[in-house]
């Protein structure tokens, strides 16, 4: 790197200080020690392991800085420019309570605000922990820094960029810049050819970001391998996937990202154990598949799927794939239930081989979006999954396996069939008779309770009422004012649905709010936690607007107290409800 380069890097590193530089100086502190760490990883590269960690690192504080400005800046809470001492605190928070980003640096902000452990802010450390852990992820480190170098070919070749075979001194002389930083990084990975001389620049990152991948020790990259037929071998890590060969005449690896349903079903026949088997150990791959193809070409695959694999009759059973895959999040285990379903016991002993039982689906659905309110179109294989789950495991187990259940519907679900099986049932174990019942449900009640895990709590309560959709009229109030500022939508809806009064009211804890202490309806509690889809949720429900406190000789009703905090959002949805 040249000595003008040098200097760009510096001018651009100060200008990014001095966007910031009206925040006060622990501010402008960190900063500048995260400017000078992009800085430095950029003009004294460290070995290509080290800089995939670093960079790891940069996209954890990165996500922790959108996450302070999501829950402060663009809810009112503190004034633009503050929220990087809460990015300080979290960070530091982290770095305290879990040893998986012991690693990161401290930042001793003497600003940073105090964060007690309450519920609210155990809610959120849960909630930066999942977005760091899907987002700072060793592949995205790695496609950060396939993305730089691309960046740099353009940054430096401008539009000459787009013809490479014209301009290849010019790329040449960055491609030099980039191997020092990133040795073993070659043409190949940034380049295509339709010939000999046609050269440009490759339409995605795919193969440098397989570079870096490839640089890391075996336990942080172990890609899942499934053989094909012909030698072929399909790869997986993440969402990456891919496919590798042997060239016959060569000898080298073969390496190719465009993985196709002729590719990944050839050789395969109609209920063959062995292509049952087969399709089951692709699944992950399968599922990763499907949701890159656009509408049209996902139908054709999954016809291909179910006529090769299957000899299903394609109609029916696309249509109701494809809407399950429209909510799911992960299209391999919404296959690996819907398969389960099938009731097909050499599919379920290769489902149960790769580690598909229905304690793992009934999980994976529990977290996906299939049912993160309500179940939509995943009755049918939740049915079957919660009754083989019954079958298969003794009552007890399967009511201790509830806690691990952060969906109340699912959670409900579970506990009415195991209920019902056990009702009359001599074979059962006597404790799961009549009152005993009640007891056990009483017991796991109170710890639930205790490890504030509202979930499975609503879900025993409920199951304790004769009638349906009346379990929780008991509820007590204060349960309701945690379930609010956990910010559990899911929770307070199953609530709502069970029983508890939408009218509810109790005594603010809240001590950032001017109603601590004050008695307060639920609608209230709502409006300080500026949460419009709960606000909308008791609206729908009944819940008046005219329940009022007083406070600074003031009636605070809804609208009048969304106008005070500025909840510009609830306030239109309060005078157009």
């Amino acid at each position: 790197m040249n000595v003008q380069d040098y200097i760009e890097h510096l001018k651009d590193c100060v200008k990014n200080i001095a966007a910031d530089a009206e925040v006060c100086g622990p501010g402008v502190v960190q900063k500048v020690e995260d400017e000078f760490a992009c800085l430095k990883l950029r003009l004294f590269p460290p070995s290509v392991e080290l800089a995939i960690t670093q960079t790891q690192d940069r996209l954890a504080k990165q996500i922790i800085i959108d996450f302070c400005n999501q829950t402060y800046i663009n809810t009112n809470q503190v004034q633009i420019g503050n929220q990087i001492h809460y990015v300080a605190a979290w960070q530091d928070r982290l770095i305290d309570s879990d040893p998986d980003f012991a690693h990161l640096p401290k930042n001793n902000d003497p600003f940073a605000p105090v964060l007690h452990n309450n519920v609210q802010n155990t809610e959120l450390q849960k909630t930066l922990k999942q977005q760091i852990s899907t987002g700072a992820t060793v592949l995205n480190a790695c496609r950060f820094l396939a993305e730089s170098a691309f960046q740099d070919i353009h940054g430096h070749m401008g539009g000459n960029a787009a013809d490479i075979g014209k301009n290849y001194a010019a790329f040449t002389e960055v491609l030099r810049q980039i191997q020092a930083r990133f040795p073993g990084l070659s043409e190949h990975h940034l380049l295509e050819s339709d010939d000999l001389y046609n050269f440009k620049l490759r339409n995605d990152t795919h193969h440098a970001t397989l570079f870096f991948l490839k640089k890391l020790p075996e336990h942080r990259f172990n890609p899942e391998t499934v053989p094909g037929s012909d030698g072929l071998k399909f790869k997986q890590f993440g969402e990456l996937v891919w496919t590798e060969s042997i060239d016959s005449e060569t000898g080298e690896t073969q390496v190719a990202f465009e993985v196709t349903a002729d590719l990944l079903f050839n050789g395969l026949s109609a209920n063959d154990p062995r292509s049952m088997e087969q399709i089951v150990q692709l699944l992950p791959i399968i599922g990763n598949v499907l949701f890159k193809t656009n509408p049209s070409e996902r139908i054709r695959f999954l016809v291909e799927l179910l006529q090769r694999g299957f000899g299903c009759n394609p109609i029916s059973s696309t249509q109701f794939l494809l809407s399950g895959l429209e909510s799911a999040a992960d299209g391999s285990n919404f296959l690996a239930a819907w398969l389960y379903n099938l009731s097909s016991p050499s599919i379920n002993q290769s489902l149960a081989n790769r580690g598909y039982g229905e304690a793992r689906l009934l999980e994976w659905h529990n977290n996906s979006n299939a049912i993160k309110n309500h179940f939509t179109n995943s009755d049918l294989i939740i049915d079957g999954l919660i009754d083989r789950f019954l079958s298969n495991n003794a009552v007890r187990d399967v009511i201790e396996f509830v806690p691990k259940l952060s969906n109340p519907y699912l959670a409900y679900r579970l506990l009415i069939a195991s209920k019902e099986r056990s009702a009359g049932n001599q074979g059962i174990p006597a404790w799961l008779r009549s009152n005993q019942w009640s007891q056990e449900v009483f017991r796991m009640k109170n710890q639930a309770k205790q490890q504030g895990n509202y979930s499975t709590y609503l879900a025993l309560k409920a199951s304790e009422g004769n009638r349906v959709g009346h379990g929780l009229k008991s509820l007590k109030p204060q349960r309701l004012q945690n379930i609010i500022r956990s910010g559990k939508l899911d929770c307070l809806k199953f609530a709502l649905k069970h029983g508890v009064n939408p009218n509810t009211t109790f005594i603010s804890d809240d001590v950032s709010s001017p109603s601590l202490g004050l008695r307060v309806s639920a609608l209230h509690a709502c409006i300080e936690c500026n949460d419009l889809e709960m606000a909308r949720s008791l609206l729908s429900k009944g819940s008046t607007q005219d329940i009022a406190f007083s406070f600074n000789g003031r009636d605070y009703d809804a609208v009048n107290y969304a106008l005070e905090l500025g909840r510009t959002e609830i306030v239109a949805l309060l005078l157009n409800f």
